[in-house]
This record gives C-alpha cells, sequence and structure tokens, in this order.
C-alpha cells in the first residue's frame, strides 16, 4: 500500500539516534578543536603578542578542558538524577556550576606553564592570585560565563544537526507493559466484531471495515454485510475504541486493517476500503492516520 508524501504534512520530532565513533570524535574532539582555532586566530589580550602556534595550543587546550570537563560532569548527573529526568539545559547548567572550581585550578597551572616560555604572556597576565583564593575564582568567573552559552549551542547545535539527543532521555512508556495473562488474550477480542454494537442483526462475528454517520441512523460495512442503523455515531466510537481503527473524518470510523489504497484528494487524502469503499480523511485527521498506516506497513 502506497501512502502519498506531503510536502504540507505536519513535521514530528525526529527519532533520536545512537552516537557513533565518528560523533564522539566530531563532538569531543572536533568542536572543540575548531572553537579554539577561532578564538586563536580572533586573538585574545594574553595571547595577541605570543607566536600563533603557542596563542593556537594555548586555546585549543582551553577548550579541551572547558569542554571535557563540563561534559564528564553532565554525563554524570544526567545518570545521577535519571529518575527526576531533568531537561538538558538544566544538566548542563549545573555540570558548568560544578566544574567552575576544578577548571579554575587547571586553568592557571596552564597559565604559569605558558608564562614560563613566553615572558610576554606572563606580563599580561591577570589571573596571579592563588587559585583556591575568592579574587582569582571572580576573576575567573567573569570570563568564564561567556562560555556557558557556547557550550549550549554546541549541544544543541550538534543534536539538530545530526539528531543525536547527548544529554536527553528516551521518552517513557505510555502505559505499563502489558501482563503476561492478559497478553495471550484472543485477538478477536480487540477485532471490530459486529457484537460490539447492540441492536444489530449482523453475525457477531462480522468484521466491521467501516462505519458511516448518517443524522440519526449509522451505515455499517462489514466483511458478511452491510445495515443501517439507529445509533448514535459518538456510541460506536465509544464501543469500538479498543479495536485497530479511528474515526478518520467527523462522520466517517474506518478498520485499518481493511485499508487497501490510499490517494489524494486535493490537500488531504481518501482511503480505498476492502469493501471498494472510499473513504474522505479530513485534514484535522490526516497526520494521525498516515502515521498509523505506516506503522502497520512496518
Amino acid at each position: 500500500m502506497d501512502i502519498p508524501a506531503e510536502n504540507d504534512l505536519v513535521p514530528e520530532r525526529p527519532e533520536w539516534r545512537e552516537p557513533t565513533r565518528i560523533d564522539y570524535l566530531r563532538f569531543f574532539v572536533g568542536v572543540p578543536v575548531a572553537v579554539g582555532v577561532f578564538f586563536s586566530l580572533v586573538g585574545t589580550r594574553l595571547t595577541t603578542q605570543m607566536p600563533y602556534f603557542a596563542a593556537l595550543v594555548y586555546m585549543v587546550l582551553h577548550m579541551f578542558v572547558v569542554w571535557w570537563m563540563v561534559s564528564g560532569a553532565a554525563f554524570a548527573l544526567r545518570h545521577w538524577c535519571r529518575s527526576w529526568r531533568p531537561p538538558v539545559f538544566a544538566i548542563v547548567v549545573m555540570a558548568y556550576v560544578s566544574t567552575l572550581v576544578p577548571a579554575a585550578l587547571v586553568y592557571q597551572q596552564l597559565g604559569e606553564l605558558f608564562g614560563n616560555w613566553y615572558p610576554v604572556f606572563a606580563a599580561n597576565r591577570s589571573d596571579v592570585a592563588p587559585s583556591w583564593s575568592l579574587t582569582y575564582l571572580a576573576h575567573f568567573l567573569r570570563f568564564s560565563i561567556p562560555g556557558l552559552p557556547l557550550y549550549l549551542a554546541g549541544i544543541y547545535g550538534y543534536r539538530a544537526l545530526q539528531q543525536i539527543d547527548w544529554l536527553g532521555y528516551p521518552p517513557e512508556p505510555e502505559s505499563a507493559a502489558v501482563p503476561a495473562a492478559e497478553s495471550k488474550a484472543s485477538r478477536s477480542e480487540t477485532l471490530p466484531l459486529a457484537s460490539k454494537l447492540a441492536g444489530t442483526e449482523l453475525p457477531a462475528d462480522a468484521i466491521v471495515i467501516s462505519v458511516k454517520a448518517e443524522q440519526h441512523y449509522i451505515q455499517i460495512w462489514t466483511d458478511q454485510g452491510k445495515e443501517l442503523l439507529r445509533y448514535r455515531f459518538k456510541d460506536v466510537r465509544q464501543a469500538l475504541k479498543d479495536c485497530d481503527g479511528d474515526q478518520v473524518h467527523r462522520s466517517w470510523w474506518v478498520n485499518f486493517d481493511h485499508v487497501k489504497g490510499v490517494r489524494k484528494s486535493g490537500r488531504s487524502i481518501e482511503l480505498e476500503m476492502s469493501n471498494d469503499i472510499t473513504v474522505p480523511v479530513s485534514l484535522a485527521n490526516r497526520n494521525t492516520v498516515v502515521n498509523a498506516l505506516e506503522e502497520k506497513m512496518q
């Protein structure tokens, strides 16, 4: 059964994929290197008088420190908070705050190392206070706060481009697992049988294919005949709510097992049923119907 593609169908959230080794390499090596190269090209007050290669190494090392520290803390927090399931933004902010002090220690060691190599760099340093002091921490915070939006941009940007939800949680199941005893129930209990509709003269085991509301009546088509019955359409929907079918139009209900084809009808679609009935699908129900039929084809 071919389902026509519609460019104006409402897009749904993509399915996140599992990261590969290439994704890990890009995210944990490629991104910090690219950001470090960018800042080395732009230049900072400390690195403008250093050789370019030294400035490049300095900035890339800085990016590695913050990227790896925050990422490690974020993945640990994601694991520890899995029962709470906080949003990605909250995980990143908590991870960033938790790594400020250890990152300050590492950054000062890097500064001392490059200061020993390049006197110009040492002369321009303003982070000469001990790394454990409030003075140095205030200095570090002032220059580190702009890094949070940068890291968030990396997380959300890579997620949007590659469909990898680095720090997100898998969607919770909509309902609990069906008990074993219940799962063994006969499929006939969930089939749209005529016996589910009170007052019908159709055989009890007749499978309902489609139902159409006609004022105070309903027209029922089954695999064993059809019948016009005085019935409210909403009562039909209620009686068949557990069956593999749905309302596709304000006056139509169909059994998805008996849809043999789909065709375009303007902006909407029509269903070709196994009993040669053509059923219109309203614009409001189009996406739901297409998704249901695609699931059955998988």
